[in-house]
């Protein structure tokens, strides 16, 4: 299945719990889906070959200790990221 990426995160744990796909498959169709979308009209760092090593250690996860432990990776949002560095930004004024 080449369009991995258009589906839900519900579907993808669904087929990852049934062995449909892998991790891996399911990052490589997101990684080629970014690669084909150049103009994102985003601020985005690519780091596809750090989402690679991940898939295939949660591949490896769900092979030894099936899906209990083992999530599905989001993308965490600009807020997120700018909440933490707002956080540790005011930890250093505190500490300072």
């Amino acid at each position: 299945m080449t369009d991995l990426h258009k589906i839900t995160i519900a579907e993808a744990r669904t087929k990852l719990r049934k062995k449909e796909i892998t991790s891996v498959e399911l990052t490589e169709s997101c990684i080629s889906a970014v690669e084909e979308s150049k103009a994102l009209n985003a601020y985005c760092v690519k780091t596809p070959e750090l989402a690679r090593e991940q898939a295939k250690k949660a591949d490896k996860l769900l092979e030894t200790i099936g899906m209990k432990l083992t999530k599905v990776p989001v993308t965490p949002t600009i807020f997120e990221l700018w909440t933490k560095q707002q956080s540790r930004i005011n930890k250093n004024i505190l500490v300072a």
